[in-house]
């Protein structure tokens, strides 16, 4: 999958959607996640785009999962995010251990 930019709006896109966005992913995990705008921006993308996803399971970076503070910051932000699928669940895991 590749992200390219759209100089006129200077957003991200997916063009085209793959056809497993729109018929077959069902579950998508990230891995390592730190917070920073590509990695929102991807996940932005995904969650717009994957139509039939049930699941996002996002794992967070050891160090990121120790920030508190920007962790409920962040966490806050990606439940907002508008989904493609009416049934996404987004599971937020720390990765404590």
């Amino acid at each position: 999958i590749n992200l390219s930019s759209d100089d006129e709006r200077n957003d991200r896109i997916l063009d085209p959607v793959p056809p497993c966005f729109l018929s077959q992913l069902n579950c998508i995990k990230v891995y390592k996640y730190t917070g920073n705008e590509e990695e929102l921006s991807a996940v932005k993308i995904l969650l717009k785009n994957a139509v039939v996803l049930d699941k996002m399971v996002i794992t967070c970076s050891h160090h990121f999962a120790k920030d508190l503070e920007n962790l409920k910051k962040v966490h806050e932000q990606l439940l907002k995010l508008p989904r493609g699928s009416k049934h996404c669940e987004l599971v937020f895991d720390l990765n404590l251990s």
